[in-house]
């Protein structure tokens, strides 16, 4: 927001800070108020009025003049001009030798078409005073010569770009500002009252307004002002408006935008040749029906926007903009001035819905003065009176049926002392509510009642006092003092340290770290997920459901997403269409869904890795599917890390309560579920190569998504230390001819068994299928780690326990 030094000047006495603003900004943002930035507009040095004795043409162009300028020096200066609004005797603006003028155009004498200048005379358009302008700028009669322009013009200017925070919506105008600064300060302010002559016509008896919905608008105030005179803007009213960033109309519009910059209330003025049936009604809206603003833009009304409309159509939404045909035109004559209260949350939504951003809808959202109304609607009334000859109507429409109650605040000064750290006193904590205009008595035991402005809606509780206490004081002042350690620190919240864990384990594996909204597009996810009620893996399954956003920020945010895969799928295609052929990545984050008629959040972990790496020494190797065990052994490592015990993968289809079932997005023939202690935990395969043909993505790819809470439950758990083992590792390759359903992990489990302390491990060496064992076999080879931490093992003892390893696989496992 821009605020100008010398509008705030008309309300308070700044002039100590007029060569030292930054003094002013620093005060500003110390008490909350960030000033960004600090601009001084119009100090230009050898910039003078001049009195034109004589003018001549030039002798070698029709389109320049000789002009002999008084400039108060003494001998006259000579200066070539090209304008042709400018005549002897008249009173100008010129820049001397060493003058530098905006956009660093400097000044020196020179040789035009052979005729020495010793300056430059000025336009509005050369001095940035006007964006446009049509000649040179021709002063009154009575200018002084040789005075400094920017002084007798009032060019001179700071501009304080200011960053005001939601709460403070009172300082949203420069009334409010300097409201501000005077309790900042300690100066007075200066209030001019506006004076209306009211003409004699009464509107009342013609003309009716009528408020249906009093809890979204609890005031309303109207005024009829007939014959004005509609166009340009007095030159002083537009420099204001532009440097405040606001671009001149016309004297109606621009009148409505000053009172809205001057005291923080937006207003708005109809047209009355539009307004049908003489008749305004402030009301919801009608759903269906259609609204169109004065940009030309169309919305589908919901029912839920409160409108201003006439008898026939709407003429506004109400607080955030208006309709096309009801704004001020060059032939309007009457016009109807509304100023009204909106409730801020009704204001917020209705821009939301329909993405509408104006001046009046952002002071609207945040809360306006209820009680600024009258004097807001009295001085664009007067200033249509001497800017646009209107003529004010006797009456007034004021709809206001239940004036605001301000809150009661029960306040103690050791609450204060308490809260900020250092002592606070009764004569100072007064001194401050009188500055913020709070009305408050003091009670011999119960401390102060305090009763906040009607401007400063943010104050509402005790707390808040105190915050406008330290803040006034200077929060400098609250002592660096370590609070006693009375109690054990709290622990870190047990998310962020599986988070964390997660994290660092994968990045040890050489994963990268993606990060995706928890909202997600209910056509991505069952492009990509699948049928939810299918997902008995993650525990979802019979009624699981998407959760709907009801008011999603865009249609490709629509759902709250109940996979991680969807978003990490999107992500890793993005990085492949853009040439990374190989990549792993992670994400940590919750999903979400609907079971049993109530919703569920749970955290999970989701990683993928596509392509295969390089590897000249291992071409002439048959290739396997690399993704998928790569990232095997990446989950692997991170559940052996975590300390968890009693894991295994098994992808059988018969087990209870439900079968378990392959997600769609995964491969039928390369997939498996991760049981930790019994429990589902996630699953683990190579993406379905109908999805990456889909998605034209031509590496492989794999995916694991688990349940983080549940893979990371014995973190904090150490394994003991144990001696180091002197005895050797003994191996021996076994070979078993086995049905074909038999796999490794049966030979695993029954190995482990049978060897007992012993084991130390069982990998698979060979698979051999051919015409000698049958097709309905396969003959497996591993290699058996055995190991006695006590002595070497004999030979005796390893043949007892092979021939019972043997005994038990044929048994069991025929």
């Amino acid at each position: 927001m821009k605020i100008l030094m010398s509008w705030l000047n008309d309300f308070i006495d700044l002039k100590d800070y007029q060569k030292t603003p930054e003094l002013l900004a620093e005060k500003l943002t110390a008490a909350g108020l960030e000033v960004e930035s600090v601009e001084k507009l119009g100090q230009i040095e050898n910039l003078v009025v001049g009195h034109i004795l004589e003018l001549k043409s030039h002798p070698d162009a029709d389109r320049l003049t000789v002009c002999k300028v008084d400039v108060g020096l003494g001998e006259p200066y000579q200066i070539v001009c090209g304008a042709t609004n400018h005549k002897q005797g008249d009173k100008v603006c010129a820049a001397l030798p060493g003058c530098v003028l905006p956009g660093d155009f400097k000044i020196k004498k020179s040789k035009i078409r052979g005729v020495e200048s010793a300056g430059m005379l000025c336009s509005d358009k050369e001095m940035h005073l006007s964006e446009v302008s049509e000649g040179i700028r021709i002063l009154d009669k009575d200018a002084p010569i040789g005075a400094i322009v920017p002084q007798f013009l009032k060019m001179e200017e700071t501009i304080f770009e200011i960053s005001v925070t939601p709460n403070r919506a009172d300082c949203l105008s420069h009334w409010g500002l300097a409201r501000e600064l005077s309790c900042l300060i300690d100066k007075p302010l200066k209030s001019k009252e506006p004076k209306v002559r009211p003409g004699k016509t009464v509107i009342s008896n013609r003309f009716k307004v009528e408020v249906k919905n009093n809890e979204l608008c609890p005031r309303f105030m109207g005024r009829w002002i007939e014959n004005v005179k509609v166009g340009p803007s007095p030159q002083w009213l537009k420099l204001k408006l532009e440097r405040a960033g606001f671009n001149s109309i016309n004297n109606i519009v621009d009148i409505t935008n000053y009172v809205m910059l001057e005291l923080g209330q937006p207003m708005h003025a109809y047209d009355f040749a539009h307004i049908d049936g003489a008749e305004i009604t402030v009301a919801n809206s009608i759903p269906g029906k259609v609204f169109t603003s004065f940009d030309g833009s169309e919305y589908k009304l919901t029912g839920e926007e409160l409108t201003i409309r006439d008898k026939n159509k709407v003429l506004g939404l109400a607080g955030v903009v208006g309709s096309k045909s009801s704004g001020i035109s060059d032939s309007t004559v009457n016009i109807f001035l509304e100023c009204a209260y909106f409730l801020p949350s009704s204001v917020r939504k209705t821009a939301r819905r329909f993405g509408i951003e104006t001046d009046a809808a952002y002071r609207f959202a945040r809360g306006t003065d209820i009680e600024m109304i009258p004097r807001a609607i009295h001085l664009a009334s007067e200033m249509m009176q001497d800017l646009a000859d209107g003529i004010v109507a006797k009456d007034i429409f004021d709809f206001y049926p239940q004036p605001m109650v301000r809150p009661k605040i029960k306040i103690k000064i050791e609450d204060v002392t308490e809260r900020l750290g250092f002592t606070a006193t009764e004569k100072q904590f007064e001194y401050w509510l009188e500055h913020l205009s709070c009305e408050f008595t003091k009670n011999a035991h119960d401390g102060y009642t305090v009763f906040p402005p009607a401007f400063r809606y943010d104050l509402a509780l005790k707390e808040d006092l105190i915050e406008e206490y330290g803040r006034l004081e200077g929060y400098d002042k609250i002592p660096e003092i370590l609070p006693q350690m009375v109690t054990d620190p709290t622990p870190h919240d047990s998310v962020f340290v599986r988070s964390r864990f997660v994290t660092e384990t994968l990045f040890e594996q050489g994963f990268s770290q993606a990060i995706n909204y928890n909202f997600s597009s209910q056509i991505l996810e069952q492009a990509l997920g699948g049928d939810l009620k299918k997902l008995h893996i993650f525990q979802i399954g019979h009624d699981g459901d998407t959760v709907k956003v009801q008011n999603p920020i865009s249609d490709k945010l629509d759902v709250m997403r109940s996979l991680m895969f969807p978003q990490l799928f999107q992500n890793a295609l993005h990085n492949f269409k853009h040439g990374k052929e190989s990549g792993q990545l992670f994400e940590n984050g919750s999903v979400f869904f609907k079971k049993n008629s109530t919703y569920h959040e749970e955290f999970r972990t989701g990683a993928l890795l596509w392509g295969e790496p390089q590897n000249f020494w291992e071409s002439s190797k048959p290739k396997v599917s690399y993704p998928v065990f790569k990232l095997k052994s990446c989950l692997e490592a991170l559940l052996q890390k975590g300390n968890v015990k009693g894991y295994r993968f098994d992808d059988s289809r018969s087990k209870t309560p439900v079968p378990i079932l392959p997600p769609e997005f995964l491969h039928p023939g390369q997939w498996s579920c991760l049981f930790v202690k019994g429990k589902y935990v996630g699953v683990i395969g190579t993406v379905h190569p109908k999805i990456l043909e889909d998605y034209k993505f031509r590496q492989p790819m794999a995916y694991f998504e688990v349940n983080t809470a549940l893979i990371t439950q014995d973190i904090h758990t150490f394994n003991k230390v144990q001696n180091l083992v002197y005895f050797p590792t003994v191996k021996r390759d076994l070979t078993f001819e086995l049905n074909q359903k038999t796999q490794f992990k049966d030979i695993h489990r029954v190995v482990n068994k049978v060897s007992g302390s012993l084991f130390q491990g069982l990998e698979l060496k060979d698979i051999y299928t051919g015409e000698r064992l049958g097709s309905d076999k396969h003959a497996l080879t591993v290699t058996l780690y055995l190991q006695d931490k006590t002595k070497p093992i004999e030979d005796k003892v390893l043949d007892q326990v092979q021939d019972k390893i043997f005994k038990t696989i044929a048994t069991e496992l025929q």
